[in-house]
Parts: structure tokens; sequence; C-alpha cells
């Protein structure tokens, strides 16, 4: 369980590398009102923006609410300190700026994924989650701008959350450029 988390900590890090940024005109308009703690687990899009904040603004106590308490407990028993890998993997050399919503897809056999049920069994495992209690995944695409030498820039996430229980968690980031809608 913990090689396979540090397995996703080291994908980000080659996502990332591989995506760069994309130069961009940013307006105030674009960046959404930064997540707080208390509505970070009450939406999907509020909990990976959360954890995107949190690793750029070096916020641990944001980014360990962002996982139930299990999947930061395990990795701690491990000897992995799942902050400051994914500090590590997603550092950037410009400033950030902050992070927009853009939009979601379902996660389920009626959204079109028919590997629903394998992601819902490897949040189970990794978040000792029962699946029966995983009630619905989101894919979700996000936005982060920063300003790299003065010039604003961004670059597109696609992250999975899931809720459990009433309250959204962070499981992976997917992907870059996954052909969803631009604004």
């Amino acid at each position: 369980m913990i090689k396979r988390l540090f397995a996703v900590v080291l994908m980000l890090a080659m996502i990332f590398a591989m995506a760069g940024c994309n130069a961009n005109k940013v307006s105030g308009g674009d960046i959404d009102t930064p997540v707080t703690g208390e509505i970070l687990n009450t939406a999907s899009d509020f909990v990976v923006r959360g954890f995107i904040e949190s690793i750029f603004n070096n916020d641990r106590d944001l980014f360990e609410r962002c996982f139930p308490e299990s999947v930061i407990a395990n990795s701690n028993e491990a000897g992995i300190d799942l902050f400051e890998e994914y500090r590590k993997s997603l550092g950037s050399e410009g400033h950030f700026l902050g992070t927009q919503y853009m939009n979601y897809n379902e996660l389920s056999e009626e959204g079109g994924y028919s590997d629903a049920d394998s992601y819902k069994a490897s949040i189970s495992i990794i978040s000792g989650i029962p699946e029966d209690q995983i009630t619905t995944m989101h894919i979700e695409h996000i936005k982060v701008y920063f300003d790299v030498n003065g010039t604003n820039r961004y670059t597109e996430i696609y992250a999975l959350a899931y809720e459990s229980n009433g309250l959204w968690y962070m499981y992976e980031l997917q992907d870059i450029d996954n052909g969803f809608d631009s604004k």
C-alpha cells in the first residue's frame, strides 16, 4: 500500500516536469478565492484546489486534511512524509498565484468509465474506507497559476477526489490536458 502511494508521488513529479506551464494573461477573476479548512472537505473541487494550494503555500495542516487520517498515519508509520514528497515533486520556479476550478467528470460506469470499480477498490485499499462507503468519485479539472519571471503562466491538472460519509478527500493526480472543455 505504501509502495503504491510512493509510486503515485513519483508519477506526479514526472507529469509536472513534462507538462510545463502555458503562457497566459491572468486576471483576478481567473483565480478563485483560496480554500479554507472550513470548506475543504465539503466539495470535490475544494479538496483538490486545497491540496494544490497547501503544497505551494507550505500549509501542512491543510494538506493533511485533504486525506483521511489513516492515509497520513500509514505514511508516517512507513517513514514517508507525504507533504514533503509532494512539495519536492511539484516544486515550481515561479511564484504561486492560485487555482481555478474548471469542471469535473463523474468517475462512474454511467459516466463512461468502465474501470470505476477498480478505482473504488484502489481507494479503499489506500484509505482503509470500505468500498460501499465511497459514494462518489470525481475527476476534477483545475488550473494552477504562477508568475514566472514576470510572466503569468498556468498548468492544467486533473485529479481524482472521492466522497465518503459526506466528506470529500483527495486520492491522486491523474493527468494534464485530458481533453476537458476550455473556458
